[in-house]
């Protein structure tokens, strides 16, 4: 039983990072947020720049949470749980895929 409550809350963790990366579209490149940003606030060229370096580095933490999680939860699951882990994977991102706005 405790295994099976410790996936759960596992799949339950990542299910709701990944629901939220996907709301922020960190997935995507931040560019459209970046370009509204700019026309909202008036920035200047150089705000502009340093936001965006700091939209990547959020992207590359993101990222990195993203894949240890998983990485921990796999190491977790039998081999036949890691199999239905990766199918789930797979077909979130399909998911997300048709969701997502066309690049």
């Amino acid at each position: 039983m405790k295994p099976k409550l410790i996936t759960l809350l596992c799949l339950s963790v990542l299910t709701s990072v990944v629901q939220a990366a996907s709301d922020n579209r960190y997935e995507t490149p931040a560019s459209h947020k970046l370009d509204h940003l700019a026309q909202v606030l008036q920035l200047s060229p150089e705000q502009k720049n340093r936001i965006d370096e700091i939209f990547k580095a959020q992207h590359e933490k993101f990222a990195a949470i993203h894949k240890e999680s998983h990485d921990k939860v796999t190491a977790l699951l039998s081999p036949e749980q890691a199999a239905k882990w990766e199918e789930m994977r797979r077909q979130h991102q399909a998911e997300l895929q048709k969701q997502s706005p066309a690049q």
